[in-house]
């Protein structure tokens, strides 16, 4: 596996300047160079400077009706839906829920972004527990 898939944890300094907690990259072969990179971060307030190049997937626990679980949004393009605001906050988060019929799961997740034509967006609501 880990010639296929990197976790990198952020230093403080790093959290504070990029925002990201730890970053996720599935890397190519043979050059082991990131193909895709999963900028990850948990609680607190989330950050808005993650790039187009770059997924962002925002983790918290539990639900407002499900307290126990771990959910999570992922995105390659919040700026379309923050619009000219500029902080995404849990509720912000929250929100991509309410309508949503379908969660996906973690390998349903790294299916869609492997298989997502270059160029498109994608947003996934994913529960991992």
């Amino acid at each position: 596996m880990t010639d296929r898939f990197n976790c990198t944890a952020m230093t403080p300094e790093q959290r504070i300047l990029l925002g990201p907690d730890w970053v996720w990259a599935m890397l190519e072969k043979p050059t082991k160079n990131p193909r895709i990179q999963i900028a990850v971060q948990t609680g607190g307030d989330f950050c808005t400077s993650i790039g187009k190049d770059c997924y962002a997937l925002f983790l918290f626990l539990g639900k407002k009706n499900d307290k126990g679980n771990i959910y999570g949004v992922l995105s390659n393009n919040f700026e379309a839906a923050i619009g000219k605001c500029n902080k995404i906050d849990r509720a912000f988060i929250e929100n991509f829920f309410k309508g949503s019929r379908y969660l996906h799961t973690p390998p349903g997740m790294m299916q869609a972004i492997v298989t997502k034509k270059e160029g498109d967006s994608l947003t996934l609501m994913v529960k991992f527990s």
